[in-house]
């Protein structure tokens, strides 16, 4: 995730949701030079995105937070 918008993602807090649970990430700061001065990245931490399903992510800890859903599809 990169912004424009954002002053900063220092504080910011990546949760992703299934349909039932909150499922673990892990998140890290990266170096300027993705497209924005500012960028984080996460990754699924103990389970694998599923073909079919729709996954809920929000960052939290700017202004304004951010909520956008991912919907998996399968490549044959």
């Amino acid at each position: 995730f990169h912004s424009h918008t954002h002053a900063s993602l220092e504080s910011a807090v990546v949760s992703v949701r299934d349909a039932e649970q909150t499922l673990d990430v892990e998140m890290w700061p990266l170096i300027g030079g993705y497209g924005g001065s500012e960028a984080i990245a996460f990754k699924p931490e103990g389970w694998s995105p599923q073909a079919g399903a729709s996954y809920e992510v929000s960052i939290e800890g700017i202004e304004p937070p951010v909520t956008y859903t991912v919907n998996v599809v399968s490549c044959p």
